[in-house]
This record gives structure tokens, C-alpha cells and sequence, in this order.
């Protein structure tokens, strides 16, 4: 029995399964086939599944046209028809959170709509572009792999996290889509990393005020080396322990807690940063003891305590 496409079929299953005698009252009912049972959910999930991808394509079309009609008048923010455009990019997101419906969005032929959207120079358009990409990309390997294979966003949202020119939030979201892009995907994460992808994370993670790029940074820093001891390895080569412990020498900021994760992430169960972390040079045992004794008195810092604690009895545990 073919998989049904239109409400229409779950009416003709119905009308064919259902046992009429216009002769008795009574009616006869007999127990669903497994056949009838599959054929049901087939009918019901192509239904559900109809008009969000029809939504979708609608809000890709009014997107395309929009941008590619107002190509240079697109920075004012204010206007009806931008809002408009942000509530819908926004929906576009909602839809995408869902797993099947994101691997759609790719074979609709969404993922055109990335470079339309970064290269409007509308502020409110490109960060929701990160947001999008995120979305679609995050435990998605089919999206990450078509992304990697038939775009060249790697570039793109490497360069934007980089840019003098973009705006705080633009890099953000920019570095948020790069970690959705390449969590657990070895193909993307070496291709990035031959692209000088670990300096572009550590000159993030000093990225002057923009604590939030920081955080963007040190999560991501910590999520590649989850993914690896490759990434550990290569990052105590290139002194990520020495470059971590000066960022948190810098005056105490709220992306500090971060940093200290991903120094944790790189130190846990990996010898050769220990050793690193241990030298006599860094003075590590006695700033970590001085951190711990000033988080103590801040009852907001917890949790960044209990990494400096964790740190000590790691590196230090004698």
C-alpha cells in the first residue's frame, strides 16, 4: 500500500475500511490489520508534516523577493516591512528546531537564502542568519555535512567573527552558527583547523568588551576538546594553557568562568597540559589559590569557584 500525501487519503482509508449496511442498524467492527495501523500513521504523519514545510517555503519566497528587490535599502531597522521580515526569520528558526523539518529545510532548497541574508547589510537580517544556521546545524549531521559540502559558509562565518566592521551581535551569532556547524563533525572541525581556525577562537576569546563573543568562544573552545584529544594535543602545542591562564589574569569579567571550563576541559584526563599547567614559571597554583579566595566572598560566583576548586585538585593534587 503506497504512503498517502493528502488529507483526501485519510478519508478514503476511512471510507474504504468502514463496513456499511444500509440494510441493518448494527454494525460489524473488526480489529485494525497491522497494514491498516502503518498505513494510518503514514497518512497522519504526511499531513502533520505538509504544512510546515509549505509555511516554510512561503516565508523563503517573500524573503527572496523582499531582499533582492530592496538590494541597498535594507538598513533601516524600523520599518514594517523589516519587522515583518525578522518575525518570520524567527519562525524559520522555530520550524527548523525540529530535526526532520531542518534536513527538509535543505532539500527545499533553504540553505540558498544565507548569503541573501548576510550580504543585505542589515544588522537584524545577518545575526538571525547565525541563529538560522545554528538551528539547522546543531546534532544535525546531514545539515552539517551539506553546509560543508555545497556552501561556503565555513568562510563566511569564519570571516565574520574576525570583521572590524560587524557588529557585536553579528559576531556572536556568527561564532554560535560555527559551533553548531562543527560540534561532533570531524570533516568540519579539520577543515577548520587547517583554515587557522584555533586562532580565530583565541582571538575571540580576547575580544576586548564584547564578553558575550568570549563566552561564544570559550564554549566552543571546550566543546572541540570534547570532541577529541587531537584538539587537545594540538592546543597545549600551540600554548592554549599559557594563553587561558593570561586571560584570566586580566581584571575579573563574567566570561572568566568559561575560560576556566575550557582550562578544566583541556587539563581532564590529558598529561601533557598538566605537566604544562605545572610549571614553576606560570605561577598556576598560587593565582588559582588567590582567585579561590576572592570568589569566596561573592555568593554570584559559585559555580566559577567550583571550577578553580576543580582545577586545583586536578593539576595539583598533592
Amino acid at each position: 500500500m503506497s504512503q498517502p500525501k493528502k488529507l483526501e487519503d485519510v478519508l478514503k482509508l476511512t471510507a474504504a475500511h468502514t463496513k456499511t449496511d444500509t440494510s441493518s442498524e448494527e454494525t460489524s467492527y473488526q480489529p485494525m490489520t497491522e497494514e491498516r495501523r502503518q498505513f494510518l500513521q503514514n497518512t497522519l504523519a504526511a499531513v502533520n508534516r505538509e504544512g510546515p514545510i509549505q509555511r516554510v517555503n512561503i516565508i523563503l519566497a517573500k524573503l527572496h523577493k523582499y531582499i533582492t528587490e530592496n538590494t541597498g535599502n535594507l538598513s533601516d531597522d524600523s520599518s514594517d516591512e523589516i519587522e515583518t521580515l525578522y518575525e518570520e526569520l524567527e519562525e524559520l528558526v522555530d520550524w527548523c528546531d525540529d530535526l526532520d523539518l531542518a534536513c527538509d529545510f535543505h532539500k527545499i532548497g533553504g540553505f540558498s537564502i544565507f548569503t541573501l541574508l548576510q550580504d543585505s547589510q542589515n544588522e537584524g537580517l545577518k545575526w538571525r542568519c547565525g541563529d538560522l544556521i545554528a538551528t539547522l546545524c546543531q546534532n544535525n549531521p546531514y545539515c552539517q555535512e551539506k553546509l560543508l559540502a555545497e556552501t561556503d559558509q565555513l568562510d563566511r562565518l569564519m570571516q565574520m567573527v574576525k570583521s572590524g566592521t560587524e557588529s557585536p551581535l553579528v559576531k556572536v551569532k556568527a561564532m554560535y552558527a560555527l559551533s553548531c556547524f562543527l560540534g561532533g563533525f570531524n570533516e568540519g572541525q579539520d577543515i577548520f583547523v587547517k583554515k587557522d581556525g584555533y586562532l580565530l577562537v583565541f582571538q575571540a576569546m580576547q575580544s576586548g568588551s564584547n564578553h558575550k563573543l568570549q563566552t561564544k568562544a570559550a564554549f566552543f573552545l571546550s566543546k572541540l576538546m570534547k570532541d577529541g584529544d587531537k584538539h587537545k594535543k594540538n592546543l597545549t602545542d600551540l600554548g592554549c594553557v599559557e594563553k587561558l591562564l593570561a586571560m584570566v589574569k586580566q581584571p575579573h569579567a563574567p566570561h572568566h568562568e568559561h575560560v576556566f571550563y575550557a582550562l578544566l576541559e583541556l587539563v581532564t584526563d590529558f598529561p601533557a597540559a598538566i605537566k604544562v599547567a605545572q610549571q614553576p614559571t606560570l605561577h598556576m597554583q598560587s593565582f588559582l589559590l588567590d582567585r579561590q579566595s576572592f570568589l569566596q566572598t561573592n555568593a554570584d560566583a559559585m559555580e566559577e569557584l567550583a571550577l578553580v576548586v576543580q582545577l586545583l585538585q586536578t593539576i595539583f593534587p598533592h
